[in-house]
């Protein structure tokens, strides 16, 4: 791919860029968003005479190696990289690395010759804890891929240096030989984190039971129906058909700015629920009983079962037909730290999530009540004693219609209603290409601390970096699957949030 080494002056400050000469202008904004903090709507760029504007093929400026860029426009308070320096555990003192073990945090896996991939799956899938302790604690496991993720889990839990995962990667060989291929040069090639984790979750669901069903299925299923309709253009009349389907995750479908009639870019994704939302409506071409020919459907999935845990994936990889390898799509998307479920059910549910809601805000309303007529009894309680004592009489204190604070916490609770989803890790790549690159997870443990795992590299991180991994430089890593964790949370009507969030008060809960 071209590139070309620039360098842009933004009011007193140089800054040096790669610029990839095939992707859009958009990307390059992109980058000078992320140092300069000027929004890309605001950006002038000039190249000499030249404006370099979304419209801009980059390879017709005739950029040059160390030629200077003007950037011109206003900035916004960008967030800042975290300043601390990052502590590896094998960098630890021993009783440094005692107080890590004993706080639960597993120590990293060799990279085994461009195995970061399997490397950030296992981890990934490790921190959906019902799910990894339900394959350590299966009695007998047959299938040989399986029995050795048993093995790499009971691992993780009570190893004292790195794992090196070789058995668990011969059998991922053997039980899919593309995994298995070489590059020209002799090494192991790279692979798509996503196959790894689809092809673990699939030989999982076929071996260990639960509940009378696959444990991926309990744990990751997402049922949902489909209804098809023929489109309102193509001019006839048919019943639309539902079909009932289910996923393992979700897909964010990533789209580009569509260009407007004042010749401006707009409309593409920037969001994770705008994209899933793309994902779930859509369209297809199929031949209509009623005309006779082939018509334009219009199709809409909706979730009608919520599972424990959601994956999901930001389409960031297609196949690029000139250079017959997976592209990246680099568009910078930004991904809660609390994903709403609601708008992507079906009405039925809906309604029922909402009816959850209701009583359960409800339930922290009266308790936040209770809680400051608690206080205010607390604070009044020594004033009136004395009062009460110089009087030669006893003090007690009332509120008219008070109830019971054990009563008003109390909120029977039905999982399914439960359709906020905590984040809990992301898998992220850095690179041009799915087949080439690096990935690394990123995990959240029960206490609320982030950790990046980079195959045998771990380094505690601040929840603001993890807001970094929407992508907001070209070259740095980009979240590609992110592990959210069902919650009883109830924030409000919309319980998506950008912003690391509070586990609720065990006490105030009751499941059924």
């Amino acid at each position: 791919m071209a590139k070309v080494s620039v360098k842009v002056k933004f009011l007193k400050d140089k800054h040096d860029i790669e610029i990839m000469l095939d992707e859009p202008v958009e990307l390059f904004k992109a980058q000078l968003y992320a140092l300069t903090g000027v929004p890309n709507d605001r950006q002038k760029i000039t190249a000499g005479a030249k404006q370099i504007t979304d419209a801009t093929d980059l390879k017709t400026v005739g950029l040059k190696d160390k030629q200077v860029l003007m950037l011109f426009g206003t900035a916004e308070e960008v967030l800042a990289r975290p300043t601390e320096t990052q502590t590896f555990i094998e960098d630890l003192a021993p009783e440094g690395m005692a107080a890590i073990m004993s706080a639960g945090v597993p120590f990293g896996l060799q990279n085994l010759g461009n195995t970061c991939y399997m490397n950030s799956t296992l981890q990934l899938l490790k921190n959906a804890d019902e799910f990894s302790e339900a394959i350590v604690k299966a009695p007998s496991v047959a299938d040989p891929l399986v029995k050795e993720a048993q093995n790499v889990f009971k691992q993780m839990d009570t190893t004292y240096e790195p794992i090196a995962p070789h058995p668990f990667w011969s059998r991922l060989k053997q039980r899919k030989p593309d995994f298995g291929q070489m590059t020209p040069q002799g090494g192991w090639m790279q692979h798509d984190a996503e196959e790894c984790l689809t092809e673990l979750l699939n030989c999982v669901n076929g071996v260990v039971k639960t509940n009378g069903k696959g444990l991926t299925d309990e744990h990751f299923r997402i049922e949902m129906d489909t209804v098809t309709t023929l489109a309102a253009g193509e001019g006839g009349s048919e019943e639309p058909t539902t079909k009932t389907d289910y996923t393992l995750k979700l897909s964010c479908h990533i789209q580009g700015n569509v260009k407007q009639a004042d010749g401006s870019w707009k409309g593409g994704t920037d969001m994770m629920p705008q994209g899933i939302m793309n994902g779930l409506d859509g369209t297809i071409e199929k031949t209509s009983p009623s005309l006779g020919r082939m018509a334009l459907y219009e199709t809409k999935s909706r979730v009608t079962r919520l599972p424990k845990y959601v994956v999901t994936q930001l389409m960031r990889f297609f196949y690029k037909q000139d250079t017959q390898s997976k592209a990246k799509v680099k568009r910078p998307v930004k991904f809660p730290f609390a994903l709403d479920m609601h708008d992507y059910c079906v009405p039925e549910l809906q309604k029922k999530i909402y009816a959850y809601r209701e009583r359960k805000g409800e339930a922290q309303r009266l308790e936040e009540a209770e809680a400051k007529k608690a206080k205010l009894s607390h604070n009044e309680t020594p004033a009136a004693e004395a009062g009460a004592a110089a009087a030669g009489g006893d003090a007690k204190m009332e509120v008219e219609g008070e109830a019971p604070a054990a009563a008003i916490a109390v909120v029977e609770e039905d999982e399914q209603c439960f359709a906020t989803y905590q984040l809990t890790g992301v898998l992220t790549h850095k690179g041009d290409s799915a087949d080439g690159g690096h990935y690394v997870a990123w995990i959240r443990k029960d206490d609320g601390k982030w950790f990046l795992f980079d195959d045998d590299k771990v380094s505690e991180v601040k929840a603001d970096r993890i807001k970094l991994l929407e992508g907001v430089s070209a070259m740095d890593h980009m979240a590609y699957l992110c592990l959210y964790k069902r919650t009883p949370l109830v924030f409000g009507s919309d319980n998506t949030r950008y912003e690391e969030t509070k586990q609720p008060d065990a006490k105030a809960t009751k499941k059924k």
